[in-house]
């Protein structure tokens, strides 16, 4: 149900998202080299004379010791979270209107969000496991706006602490050599191709100084850190990866999963099931539509679970619900016999008639080898009773296993 109290402020309100908690985070990992950094990695993807090729070549040329390099791990979650909540991420759509066209739509942030929960419901409604299982839940598509990167945030934040106490040389020229780099970005106006020498010799020294640092942080008491910053960087980048991955095909994704579970919902239609037999080679899709029928009527609600049943309790409860043990006395011949005359084992083998109970009861134990090697009349009765109310319990078992077999999705 929908909670109606504070709903009237709220319909009135605007929820103006926004990813000032990931900046929260970000500034509060914003340490020491990790500051000349991310202010270039910013400088980097603002700048409007460079070319994207330039660009491209700059960051990967900067990019030698990623963990290093981290301001532009900083930049990339930031905008990439922006990104989310634009909903720019989504898959896109063509649409074809003459007043539209070609206007691609990328879906909402809300959208996005409401088939991400849809995508958890079908999943385990489909496959019986959690959407979290396969890397399609709701943080594979939006963890960084969760936060579900804090800790490794946390790691970075550690490590970036450590090396600025340590003071190093080549801490230091490697900021001075970040600084020099974005002094040039920002000095640049226009033509973007006179200067690319003077760029490249800058971007260089970039990566020498991050070569020299990293050699510096490669034994302990440093080399912890360093190994735990790698870790955390490339846990964050991969994180965002994935949500990129997902939201970029969510539609696709969530429809596929939708018609699957709208073909099934056809089945119930004899002509519809025979259609879809007719039409698919996936021998997986003709076991379930042509056992379709049969597996219903083999489903028994009697035998699902509720609450804390177990199956022990589940077969205690069937027996009592079809009066079983429905024979207990076994010097009661007479019904003895009687029972033996409805046991699928015997009703078929044995007469029903000209036969006394003794003789039956004789009959029955030869045809279910039970001993009756000096055993009387009675001693039979009493050996034969217990082997066709154990059997009883036997087919509810079986019964038991083939229901719940239909009610899993294997």
């Amino acid at each position: 149900m929908t909670i109606n109290q504070g709903l009237k402020s709220l319909a009135s309100d605007s929820p103006n998202f926004n990813n000032n908690e990931v900046s929260k985070l970000i500034a509060d990992t914003n340490i020491g080299l990790a500051t000349i950094s991310y202010t270039l990695a910013k400088a980097i993807d603002d700048d409007t004379v460079l070319t994207a090729s330039q660009k491209t070549n700059l960051k990967n040329t900067i990019n030698n010791k990623p963990y290093l390099n981290i301001g532009r791990i900083f930049q990339d979650l930031d905008t990439h979270t922006e990104k989310i909540l634009t909903g720019e991420l989504g898959e896109e759509i063509v649409t074809g209107t003459s007043f539209d066209y070609n206007e691609k739509n990328t879906g909402t942030f809300l959208e996005h969000m409401q088939i991400a929960d849809s995508i958890e419901n079908l999943i385990i409604t489909l496959f019986d496991y959690t959407a979290e299982s396969i890397g399609k839940g709701v943080d594979d598509h939006f963890g960084t706006l969760r936060l579900s990167i804090k800790p490794d945030m946390n790691t970075l934040r550690d490590g970036l602490t450590f090396i600025t106490n340590a003071s190093l040389a080549t801490d230091t020229a490697y900021q001075t050599a970040c600084t020099n780099l974005l002094n040039f970005i920002n000095s640049i106006e226009d033509d973007s191709t006179d200067f690319q020498q003077t760029l490249d010799t800058f971007a260089n020294a970039v990566s020498t100084a991050e070569t020299n640092l990293d050699t510096a942080l490669s034994s302990e008491p440093y080399l912890t850190f360093k190994t735990n910053m790698i870790s955390a960087r490339d846990t964050i980048n991969n994180q965002i990866t994935k949500e990129i991955s997902n939201i970029g095909s969510i539609r696709t994704y969530a429809r596929d999963l939708a018609n699957i579970q709208g073909y099934t919902g056809l089945a119930n239609n004899n002509k519809l099931n025979e259609i879809i037999r007719n039409c698919t080679p996936q021998t997986s899709w003709q076991d379930y539509f042509s056992n379709y029928t049969a597996r219903q009527t083999e489903f028994n609600p009697i035998y699902t679970y509720s609450g804390d049943s177990t199956n022990d309790v589940i077969i205690e409860d069937v027996l009592r619900v079809e009066g079983l043990p429905d024979v207990t006395d076994y010097l009661d011949i007479d019904s003895v016999a009687k029972k033996l005359l409805k046991d699928i084992r015997l009703k078929s083998v044995i007469p029903n008639v000209g036969k006394t109970p003794t003789q039956l009861i004789a009959l029955a134990c030869q045809q279910l080898d039970i001993n009756v090697v000096g055993k009387d009349v009675y001693a039979r009765s009493k050996s034969l009773l217990n082997n066709m109310n154990n059997n009883d319990i036997e087919i509810i078992k079986q019964k038991l296993q083939t229901s719940q077999a239909i009610d899993t999705l294997d």
